[in-house]
């Protein structure tokens, strides 16, 4: 979105950035125009072509697991693993921010629609990219996740379909304190925040601490096209997906009311998690854990 070129320039000049502000001089990201710049579309290919290789490791990796799993292999050392993993995640990741629109790029706002994006947004440093996604309709419904802005049906494709998954736009909102221009900076990190709480929370879970197959497991889904994708582009699955596994490990626990909760929540995060609940009521993972434990 368009900003006060000189403004940004004289803060990143303060803050001692200032040979990043001559750089986008010369290299024409700092139009005079205005600063509808793009993300650096060298950095976005290093993050994608990153974890494509990790992705193409892990297969092979799954190639000699069983090998791995050996007694001779302690615990530290897949403890290593998994932290080289998550380490090499953000070292990625890292490559995507921008000292003035931060992790905006990851919102993918589409060039063409900046005409048509609420006036709240339009007012701040977003990225702005060629082909856009559905991060800029869920982060302009965290603007106003009650509704009552008439603008949203013209901002947003389809605002019956988007506003079904209110609870992350909802969260954006609240952790913003209803304020548009902190709104926009918090919700990409929330899906960020979810693959952290993610890994966290499936090491135990699939025995990571104790096999490398469990590793193994936990890389698999760390690294998904799906979980990736949805850090990627802001999305809602990734959110989605770890409140579920909140509720099946409620579930498994035996209780009743937080399994509700958090499948309750993981719907109103993406409505497609309804799937999911006759595996919740017949706890249909005991069975595929118990021939995974035996394989490892």
């Amino acid at each position: 979105m368009r900003v006060n070129c000189e403004g940004w320039r004289n803060c990143l000049e303060s803050a001692g950035w200032s040979w990043l502000s001559e750089r986008h001089e010369r290299t024409n990201l700092w139009p005079r125009s205005g600063c509808a710049g793009r993300v650096r579309e060298r950095f976005a290919l290093m993050f994608e072509r990153g974890l494509q290789a990790t992705r193409s490791a892990l297969g092979v990796a799954l190639l000699f697991v069983r090998k791995l799993g050996s007694p001779g292999a302690g615990r530290w050392w897949r403890g290593l693993c998994g932290a080289a993993l998550v380490a090499g995640f953000l070292t990625l990741l890292a490559a995507l921010w921008h000292p003035v629109y931060r992790f905006t790029g990851l919102l993918q706002f589409d060039r063409s629609n900046e005409a048509s994006a609420l006036p709240v947004v339009r007012e701040q440093p977003v990225a702005l990219n060629d082909g856009g996604y559905d991060g800029q309709y869920y982060v302009q419904l965290a603007c106003d996740p009650t509704l009552r802005t008439s603008k949203l049906r013209t901002a947003i494709d389809s605002l019956s379909y988007r506003a079904r998954r209110i609870l992350l736009p909802a969260a954006a909102w609240g952790l913003g304190c209803g304020r548009s221009a902190w709104v926009i900076q918090v919700y990409p990190w929330l899906n960020i925040g979810c693959w952290l709480a993610l890994a966290w929370l499936l090491w135990p879970l699939l025995q990571a601490d104790g096999r490398w197959l469990g590793v193994a497991a936990w890389a698999g889904v760390l690294f998904s096209a799906g979980v990736l994708a949805s850090v990627r582009y802001s999305l809602t699955d990734l959110p989605s997906l770890l409140l579920f596994v909140l509720a099946m490990r409620a579930a498994g626990a035996e209780r009743p009311g937080r399994m509700a909760a958090w499948f309750a929540a993981s719907l109103l995060a993406r409505e497609t998690m309804l799937v999911g609940a006759w595996g919740l009521r017949r706890k249909a993972w005991d069975r595929p854990a118990g021939w995974v434990r035996s394989v490892g």
